[in-house]
């Protein structure tokens, strides 16, 4: 049996990803933001909506800055 060990760790690769990702992010959600303002006033929530973007944005930091080894 193999153990597995897991750890955050960033390297310049890494770093030069997150650098682009995660500004392109941001941006998203300032467009999003706007994209969806006709459906403020209704009942639809849209909350769900900014929280699957903001776990897009930690899956991003999550992948770009995981070291696993077996």
């Amino acid at each position: 049996m193999t153990a597995l060990s897991a750890a955050v760790r960033l390297d310049a690769l890494g770093a030069f990803f997150l650098a682009w990702s995660l500004p392109m992010t941001l941006l998203g959600s300032v467009y999003a933001v706007g994209y969806l303002r006709p459906h403020f006033g209704s009942k639809r929530h849209l909350g769900v909506h900014h929280a699957l973007l903001n776990l897009t944005a930690l899956s991003f930091v999550l992948v770009y800055t995981a070291d696993l080894r077996i």
